[in-house]
């Protein structure tokens, strides 16, 4: 039902946007003619200048210089034998770990012994 009220409104906006577009480019129409009339809207005249283009001089690049390749200079290769000592082999170190502590029950017995 809203809709259906909706959609009048709609129509309404619709027609009064374009009687405004209308009437709008009737009064541009109008006012342009009026100035026509008037001699409001005669546009200036316009002369052509003509630009003398400015002389360009003339360059001459001579180019005397000319690109020789060398050869990189002869490498003079020497082999020497460097000795390096062995390494000495790690003696693996046995560390020995510390006993456990006595549970409490050994250390009543030990002291029942020695009581």
């Amino acid at each position: 039902m809203s809709e259906e009220e909706n959609g009048g409104g709609d129509l309404k906006k619709t027609i009064i946007g374009v009687l405004a577009t209308v009437l709008t480019a009737a009064g541009g129409v109008v006012v342009t003619q009026f100035e026509n009339l008037i001699g409001g809207g005669a546009e200036p005249v316009q002369t052509e200048q003509v630009v003398q283009q400015p002389v360009m001089p003339t360059i001459v690049i001579e180019n005397n210089n000319t690109q020789t390749q060398t050869a990189p200079p002869p490498q003079i290769i020497r082999e020497r034998v460097v000795e390096v000592p062995a390494k000495e082999e790690k003696k693996e170190e046995v560390v020995e770990e510390p006993a456990p502590p006595p549970s409490a029950k050994d250390r009543l017995l030990a002291r029942r012994k020695n009581n």
